[in-house]
C-alpha cells in the first residue's frame, strides 16, 4: 500500500470545502437539510436521535 498522505491530504480537503461550499449554499437560499435514510428527532436536553426510515432491511440477492 502506497502511503500517499499529500494526495490523501488534498482529497480531504477538496471533500470539506466542497461540503462547506453545499453548506452556504443552502444557509443563503434559507434551506435545511432533511436526511433521506432516516429521521431525526431533538429531545428537551438538546440531544438527538435518529431512526431509520425503512424499518427492515431488504434481503439481498443470493449468489453463488
Amino acid at each position: 500500500m502506497n502511503k500517499e498522505w499529500e494526495k490523501a491530504v488534498k482529497a480531504k480537503k477538496f471533500v470539506e470545502e466542497r461540503q462547506r461550499e453545499i453548506l452556504r449554499e443552502r444557509a443563503s437560499k434559507g434551506e435545511t437539510w432533511v436526511p433521506k435514510h432516516f429521521s431525526l428527532s431533538h429531545t428537551k436536553e438538546g440531544d438527538w436521535d435518529c431512526f431509520p426510515v425503512q424499518k427492515l432491511v431488504p434481503p439481498s440477492p443470493i449468489v453463488s
